[in-house]
């Protein structure tokens, strides 16, 4: 069985980490309550593993680092109009 999962995620982190279930997929990034909220849908009783992400902000130039990145979502941040694009880190427990 398969759940829906949602991670709150620091808005101005430039990097962060999640504990996501083993071969999690990731839905969507949406600011709710007041911050950015990553949901993913996951077996529960898979293991946990670690998945890194990066954030940009503003104007972005798809060099090669980002190019080796995984698209995820963009959110907008509080009271701002600065779009933030989330990728995901290429590693040993990305999908």
């Amino acid at each position: 069985m398969r759940t829906i999962t949602e991670h709150r995620i620091a808005e101005q982190a430039a990097e962060f980490a999640l504990q996501l279930h083993q071969g999690a997929d990731i839905l969507s990034i949406e600011t709710a309550g007041g911050g950015p909220v990553l949901a993913a849908v996951a077996n529960p009783a898979a293991p946990l593993r670690t998945r890194s992400f990066r954030t940009f902000r503003g104007a972005l130039t798809l060099d090669d680092a980002v190019a080796s990145m995984r698209f995820v979502g963009t959110f907008r941040t509080t009271g701002d109009f600065d779009v933030v694009y989330v990728f995901e880190v290429p590693g040993p427990n990305t999908p």
